[in-house]
């Protein structure tokens, strides 16, 4: 029998899969003419992506081995891959932003 926090766990995971899968469809059929939205929407699509993988991967986890097993014991190489996708998405979005607000003081000038 499943305790409270598992089935939360679960819950959180398939809302985050299902939200995630989504955004990432979104993202991969997102067309503009504008070159920074084509970039913001590729990064976007990085961490949906991403975030959709980590999402089932946890959710897998819990549901075969329970909350005893940790997620990096199981298969590091994946917890690193996916942790890094997610790392490389935000980042490219911090630099957007970033980006944005550099030049739009320099304008301001």
């Amino acid at each position: 029998m499943r305790d409270g926090m598992e089935i939360v766990l679960l819950l959180e995971d398939l809302l985050t899969v299902t939200s995630s899968a989504i955004n990432t469809l979104y993202f991969a059929s997102y067309r503009t003419s504008i070159r920074g939205r084509r970039i913001g929407a590729k990064a976007l699509l990085i961490v949906s992506g991403a975030t959709f993988i980590e999402a089932l991967y946890h959710g897998i986890s819990i549901a075969m081995y329970g909350m005893e097993v940790s997620l990096t014991s199981i298969s590091p190489g994946l917890s690193i891959m996916v942790r890094a996708l997610i790392a490389i998405g935000s980042i490219v979005i911090s630099l957007l932003v970033l980006r944005q607000r550099w030049t739009s003081k320099t304008r301001s000038l």
